[in-house]
């Protein structure tokens, strides 16, 4: 009995230092909200893949810093992070410019210039038509993404193609900004 035990307590030990956990440093930079940028080696405290602040190492000593402290984190060559997307929560950036494409965890979020900040997402509603019930996929996103790039002429066609996954929209959002003669960033994880 004492090893299945040990083996239990084992996993659960396991476990716990996966879901609240730091990932490494890395070669970056975190923006104080005084403007000052600060390198050094940058990691993250997560706790069920959410990031809680970031942590800058410079020479011996750990700095925490938490949302309401920054401007942003990010790594060199790689992502970039930003709390004030949404009240109390660290997005990562994916295309940052006249319209902006963010991620937290799974969800995807965008938002035009200063603009409110729109959820895109997908579920299953329930219609009825003629007595009959139907479940169908709401895809409302893609009406927010037709309304927010209308003065860019995009074609309905190329929206109503589009699937709510990252690459897709992160190339879509690109499109927008060339189309528009707008500066943007794209994000990519270029490896830390």
């Amino acid at each position: 009995m004492k090893p299945r035990f040990t083996l239990l307590v084992f996993l659960f030990i396991l476990s716990a230092s996966a879901a609240f956990g730091q990932l490494g440093f890395y070669d970056g930079y975190v923006v104080t909200n005084k403007n000052d940028t600060i390198f050094g080696k940058v990691g993250t405290s997560q706790k069920w893949n959410v990031i809680e602040y970031c942590i800058l190492k410079k020479g011996d000593d750990n700095i925490k810093y938490y949302p309401n402290e920054i401007k942003r984190f990010g790594f060199i060559k790689g992502e970039c992070y930003v709390p004030d997307v949404l009240k109390d929560t660290i997005l990562q950036v994916l295309v940052e410019g006249k319209l902006s494409l963010y991620r937290y965890q799974s969800t995807l979020y965008v938002r035009k210039e200063n603009d409110a900040v729109h959820k895109l997402e997908t579920y299953t509603e329930k219609v009825e038509r003629n007595g009959e019930l139907y479940y169908v996929e709401s895809v409302k996103w893609k009406g927010i993404l037709t309304y927010l790039t209308s003065d860019c002429n995009t074609d309905p066609n190329e929206i109503s193609k589009l699937h709510l996954l990252y690459p897709e929209l992160a190339e879509f959002v690109v499109n927008y900004n060339k189309c528009t003669k707008s500066e943007y960033t794209e994000y990519k994880s270029k490896g830390k």
